[in-house]
Parts: C-alpha cells; sequence; structure tokens
C-alpha cells in the first residue's frame, strides 16, 4: 500500500456564472438622446435583446450571468426609468430597463478579450418614432418567455406596506404524510 500525504489544498474560485465586473458597466445617455449600455462581464456568455412594447422596456437576458458586481450609481441615463435584474427563463438571468421614450437598439456586440476571457457587451439605443417602436418590439426572439408587466397601484391609506411572503410547499410523498391537522393529512 502506498499513501502520500499532502497539505491541504485551497479551493479555486471559478464559477459556473459569469459575474458583471463594475469597472467598464454602466448605463449612461448617449449621442443624440439615445442610451449607451456597456457591461463587461468575468467570461463571454450568449446573450439576446429585445424591446417591448406597453411599457416600454429594453429586455437583456444572458445564459447565467450573476448581476452583483453592478456598481453604484450604474443607472445614468435620463431616458431609463428603472433597472431590475433577476432570473429568467431557465438557464438565463435577465435585465429589464424601463424607457421613458421609444427607443430601439441600433447596435449590439459582444467583444471577448483573446488573453484573458472577459468579455465586454455594448448595446446603443437610439430614439424612434413611437409606430418603429411598436413594429420593432412586435419582434421578439422564439421560445422567450416576456417578463411580466409592472402594476402600479395607488398606495391604499388602510393597508399595511410591510413585506409579505407566501410560502408554499408543494406536498409530501412516500411515507411522509406532511402536517396533520384534527385527522387530516397535508398530503
Amino acid at each position: 500500500m502506498f499513501l502520500v500525504v499532502s497539505p491541504p489544498v485551497a479551493a479555486q474560485d471559478l464559477r459556473a456564472l459569469a459575474r458583471v465586473m463594475g469597472e467598464g458597466s454602466f448605463l449612461r445617455d448617449g449621442p443624440g438622446g439615445g442610451v449607451e449600455l456597456s457591461l463587461a462581464l468575468s467570461q463571454a456568455v450568449p446573450y439576446r435583446a429585445f424591446v417591448l412594447d406597453a411599457p416600454a422596456r429594453l429586455v437583456v437576458d444572458f445564459r447565467e450571468v450573476t448581476w452583483t458586481g453592478l456598481p453604484e450609481g450604474f443607472d445614468e441615463a435620463s431616458s431609463v426609468t428603472d433597472v431590475a435584474t433577476g432570473r429568467g427563463d431557465a438557464g438565463w438571468s435577465r435585465m429589464v430597463r424601463s424607457l421613458s421614450a421609444p427607443l430601439c437598439i441600433a447596435r449590439a456586440e459582444l467583444r471577448t478579450d483573446e488573453v484573458n476571457g472577459t468579455a465586454l457587451v455594448s448595446l446603443s439605443l437610439a430614439p424612434v418614432s413611437p409606430a418603429e417602436f411598436a413594429e420593432s418590439a412586435a419582434h421578439v426572439p422564439p421560445g422567450v418567455r416576456l417578463p411580466p408587466v409592472p402594476v402600479v397601484d395607488a398606495p391604499d391609506p388602510g393597508r399595511d406596506e410591510a413585506l409579505l411572503m407566501i410560502a408554499l410547499d408543494p406536498g409530501h410523498g412516500g411515507v411522509d404524510p406532511g402536517a396533520q391537522r384534527r385527522g387530516q393529512d397535508e398530503a
């Protein structure tokens, strides 16, 4: 029997997700009333971008990106009223920008650094007429589930504005009947 003893080895900091890097990431006003978006990523990933109408939004989906690296004050564009990030369809991460004016994608590109593998996604949005915007918003990539339209309600003075959390347990199977009360099984 042959035994080799070695000191512990630190785990590598490798991730399956691409990370947004603060340096080189911005959303700001562009020439002629447009908007410039730049996202620096730790690695190149597939992406897709499209606009939606009613309300006007720009959606950019990435294959598995973590948004924790977005810099403070990322959104400096006057035509973008809100930026939301999160998970989209299975395997996709999504950034949705609410637009205060009709803007369409004029340029989209992904550049990958051949030395270190980092990537830069750049999008330019240009002002268009409402009719041109509506026409562009009608062309959503196939198989894309659309993000829900935000609902803005007038505040109800009698409603508690505290966070409401609802947790659903999909049930139990096998030998676990789940919670039991008054002779009834949860399952």
